[in-house]
């Protein structure tokens, strides 16, 4: 019995900037070939990555549910693991389909639907929110200071078995 999977594939925007639907393709065909069965898979979006694969550092995602037998599994995974394109995946199981995936999957089959290009992994030919230069660090806010005198708080010791009260 065929078990269905979400998974996320991040692949290659030079993949990705010949065409968008050979790119998809790529992981669609791989489902395919291991007896899987393709219900859903959309453009999930371009992004900076965390840190650099395959000396990339920008990558295009691809959501996806299918079945597939777990026999087909293993050697899935490998030719995974062997692609070029993807650089890299992940996948569960899942017991349905969240609802709404299939409308927004069938957003990509309109006839106005298209993918920006990805910029290129180079520093400085673009910048999208996520690499303003003012995403630095937080530079604390300073306090106004007090025109009264702070009141410094009593301190009471007593050695022990001394008397504290005070003779007068």
């Amino acid at each position: 019995m065929a078990q269905i999977y979400e998974a996320m594939f991040v692949l290659d925007n030079e993949v990705v900037r010949t065409g968008w639907s050979a790119a998809k393709s790529t992981v669609l065909d791989l489902i395919a070939k291991h007896g899987g069965t393709v219900h859903t898979a959309r453009h999930w979006g371009e992004r900076k990555l965390a840190y650099s694969i395959k000396n990339r550092s920008r990558a295009t995602y691809v959501l996806s549910y299918y079945e597939m037998p777990p026999e087909g599994i293993p050697t899935f995974v490998r030719d995974l693991d062997l692609s070029e394109t993807v650089l890299r995946y992940l996948f569960v199981k899942v017991d349905v389909i969240p609802e709404g995936e299939a409308e927004a999957a069938e957003k990509e089959s309109a006839p106005d639907f298209s993918v920006p290009d990805p910029p290129r992994d180079e520093v400085g030919e673009y910048k999208l929110w996520e690499d303003r230069d003012d995403d630095g660090a937080v530079t604390p806010i300073a306090r106004p200071e007090s025109t009264e005198a702070a009141a410094e708080p009593e301190t009471v010791s007593a050695a022990a078995g001394e008397d504290t009260q005070e003779e007068a």
